[in-house]
């Protein structure tokens, strides 16, 4: 795939979608009784094409004019309480066939417009989405009924439907909630294979509708779903789209096969923006009838385009200019599996092609450049080493992690092992030229493994009690488990220093190592602000969810029932003490950066402090906006 190629269909497809939009930002919708012919079809106007296809162009910088169109749009289609309709206000179907409103079109309105303005998600908007939710609740906490009607109206309005739950889980998922009983219902639809809804043809639209955000225990199943569909031959370009972003949210970009990305580029090329049946449009004649457009199609594309493909070209490029220093590594990693046995190879190649985060390996180069601007001068050759290390321990401890959370993949245990084997070489080969290194990597893994067993023990919670609360809440007393469990990123610049003669006793050394420890104190406890619901779920009590569990109080009854109360603990002091711990870990991390001489007025991961610095800030202004969801919500599910 060249990457010129990619970039000129995301931006044939861009142009397309302008041209399609009308003045007040909406898209025309094309009705027609056939799937794929829409040459003979109704003109419609809804709101649904235009928040999907906002949606889909999230990502895309090339959209960002359609995209402020479409979110002006939006906000002036909103009712008084923040509920969607179908059709367009001004569209005659209005009245000729008029639909209640309902949580599809609302909740993807609201998902895009987040999505596009994060800003959007304001306290009268949260208050009116959490009546909404309450009002059309089957069950507290879901799932929900498609239609927002009356308890009393007829039956037809009062189905659940799997793609429209899907999207509220996603919209909840952007706002920070999680709702236990939502995920569930998710994950039995998808256990049960029962992934179709009478508002979209096939299974395609729903599941990538569910994977948007889905995370649970049903997502190899999703996956393996996902897979087959895309190997079916008669999978159309816009099913293609859908499947290809759905596999890439899922985390599971290495599963796309490079004949099925081929195949999808052909099939763009060749047929431009065809339409294609995305969603089911009102009976005629008794004759089903399907929507769906060209600017629609395109907006699936562009989005695998952008999210997957484009990613995928440009790496191409680079590795074939031999220009990125991540993939040198890569590639150096590569050649060492050729001595393996075939299974466990293609095991340890695979781990590799999926690893793409570059900071992993840039660090040690990094470190090196700052030294550099010091007249301190670190060989390449080492830089090199240390950046291959840092690979190595990454993929294993990455997989063995996998292992400890219950989700190991059996097949990728040998690769780790070897990983490990490669990783304890270097450092073999390491402690010749710079003595001390062996003892700094034995020091060092025996801090990890010893943090991996505290948290196994402390941590994690027996599989026959996860329905409820922890018995027993962990003490993470100053955080310095945090730092021991990844301390393996400062392995590369203490040896660097080691190299340059700056042993454990020094003040460089010493400046380092503290400032690692905070700055990855800061990292973690920013990753465990997202995640504890999720882990808590799974059985595991991360150091916020502690804080949480701690804080609100309750130690028996059922977690979900109790997990609207424990978010909004959260949200009411919790994230007020994560973030000043995390601002006190950022200002120590750079204090111990301003008293080495060799790190002082350099900017050396400040970067990655600042985007931490941002995270908590956002978090803090978001806290009243998520206390007036919660409160409005939580009432309601009898959660006190």
């Amino acid at each position: 795939m060249k990457p010129a190629l990619v970039r000129s269909l995301i931006q044939n497809g861009v142009k397309r979608i302008e041209e399609s939009q009308f003045p007040d930002g909406s898209f025309p919708t094309f009705s027609s009784p056939s799937r794929d012919d829409f040459a003979s079809s109704l003109l419609h106007r809804t709101t649904f094409s235009a928040s999907t296809i906002l949606a889909c162009l999230a990502s895309c910088k090339d959209a960002f004019t359609i995209r402020n169109r479409i979110a002006h749009f939006l906000l002036r289609e909103k009712g008084p309480h923040w509920s969607f309709n179908y059709w367009h206000h001004e569209a005659p179907e209005r009245n000729e066939m008029p639909y209640p409103d309902d949580l599809d079109d609302s909740f993807g309105a609201l998902s895009a417009l987040i999505m596009h303005d994060p800003s959007v998600a304001n306290g009268e908007m949260l208050a009116a989405v959490a009546s909404m939710l309450t009002a059309a609740e089957e069950q507290e906490g879901g799932p929900y009924r498609t239609w927002l009607v009356g308890p009393q109206s007829a039956p037809v309005w009062q189905d659940i439907d799997p793609a429209v739950n899907g999207t509220v889980y996603h919209f909840l998922s952007l706002v920070g909630i999680r709702l236990a009983r939502l995920e569930e219902y998710l994950g039995g639809t998808i256990k049960r294979g029962l992934m179709t809804s009478p508002y979209y043809p096939g299974s395609v639209p729903v599941m990538y509708f569910i994977a948007r955000s889905y995370r649970g225990s049903e997502t190899p199943t999703l996956a393996e779903a996902l897979a087959a569909a895309l190997r079916r031959a008669e999978t159309n370009v816009l099913e293609r789209a859908m499947i290809i972003t759905s596999l890439a949210n899922l985390g599971l970009k290495a599963r796309i096969p490079r004949n099925a990305v081929q195949a999808f580029i052909k099939d763009i090329v060749s047929e431009g923006w065809r339409p294609h049946a995305f969603c089911i449009d009102p009976a005629r004649g008794g004759k089903t009838h399907y929507a769906g457009s060209s600017a629609l199609t395109a907006a699936f594309c562009i989005e695998a385009l952008e999210k997957v493909i484009a990613p995928q070209a440009a790496g191409e490029s680079s590795r074939a200019r031999q220009s990125s220093v991540h993939d040198k590594i890569r590639r150096i990693a590569r050649t060492t599996c050729n001595k393996l046995p075939e299974h466990i190879r293609n095991a340890a190649l695979r781990v590799i092609d999926k690893t793409n985060d570059e900071k992993i390996t840039t660090l040690a180069y990094d470190f090196r450049s700052v030294l550099a601007k010091r007249g301190k001068t670190i060989p390449l050759d080492l830089a090199n080493h240390l950046a291959l290390s840092n690979l190595y321990g990454w993929m294993a401890y990455d997989i063995y992690d996998d292992f400890l959370d219950e989700e190991g993949d059996p097949a990728l245990l040998s690769a780790a092992n070897f990983f490990l084997r490669e990783l304890a070489a270097l450092y073999r080969e390491l402690d010749r030229s710079i003595p001390g290194s062996w003892t700094l990597f034995e020091t060092t893994l025996n801090a990890i493994d010893n943090a991996n067993a505290w948290e196994q023990a402390n941590c994690r919670v027996p599989s026959h009690e996860r329905a409820v609360l922890p018995r027993r809440i962990p003490d993470f007393g100053d955080f310095g488990m945090l730092a021991e469990r990844s301390i393996g990123h400062a392995l590369g610049p203490l040896v660097a220093l080691m190299h340059l003669g700056h042993r454990a006793p020094s003040r460089e050394y010493q400046a380092v190592q503290k400032f690692m420890k905070h700055y990855i104190i800061a990292r973690q406890l920013d990753d465990d602000a997202h995640d504890w619901p999720d882990d808590l779920v799974r059985g595991q009590i991360n150091a916020v969810g502690a804080m949480v569990l701690k804080e609100c109080g309750a130690s028996d009854g059922s977690l979900r029932k109790t997990m609207p109360q424990l978010q909004l603990q959260f949200w009411k002091t919790t994230i007020d003490r994560v973030a000043a711990i995390i601002f006190e870990n950022i200002t120590m991390a750079r204090a111990a950066r301003a008293s080495s001489r060799l790190l002082r007025g350099s900017s050396f991961l400040e970067s990655a402090l600042a985007s931490l610095e941002r995270s908590a800030n956002r978090a803090i202004s978001q806290r009243d906006e998520m206390l007036t969801f919660l409160k409005h919500y939580q009432p309601e599910n009898g959660a006190k």
